[in-house]
């Protein structure tokens, strides 16, 4: 490995974002919806591939599969690939209907410096349709 491809530590700073405001503890008996991005490792060297992770968690309800991360870095800074879906987890909890989705994709740092990484995750529910 080319030791000047690797001198400038990059750190990456992530926020963990709430869909619609709506994250409640998972204990909750209420219907809710929660969303994050996490960063597998924050110390990522320039040019150095990366993991990031988006978990959507759904108790008693229903939404689309389809959802959309907005609003990530600039292509001058970050270099983001496709996001792969894992299988889709669903479990009861409280007698609620509970489901955990998990898309990532490799990232790359171009540039040495820090960047906050906070997207928006849309999710789509729809309405009238029971969980």
């Amino acid at each position: 490995m080319n030791a000047t491809n690797r001198t400038a530590l990059w750190r990456v700073t992530f926020v963990a974002v709430a869909a619609a405001a709506m994250s409640l503890p998972a204990q909750s008996t209420q219907p809710s919806l929660s969303a994050g991005i996490t960063v597998v490792s924050t110390n990522v060297f320039q040019n150095q591939d990366f993991q990031l992770m988006v978990v959507i968690r759904l108790n008693g309800v229903r939404a689309e599969k389809n959802s959309e991360v907005l609003a990530l870095p600039d292509s001058s800074a970050l270099t983001i690939g496709s996001f792969k879906e894992l299988p889709t987890q669903q479990f009861t909890e409280n007698g609620q209907a509970c489901e955990l989705r998990r898309s990532f994709c490799t990232a790359r740092a171009k540039a040495a410096g820090s960047l906050e990484i906070a997207p928006t995750i849309r999710v789509r529910v729809p309405t009238g349709m029971p969980a």
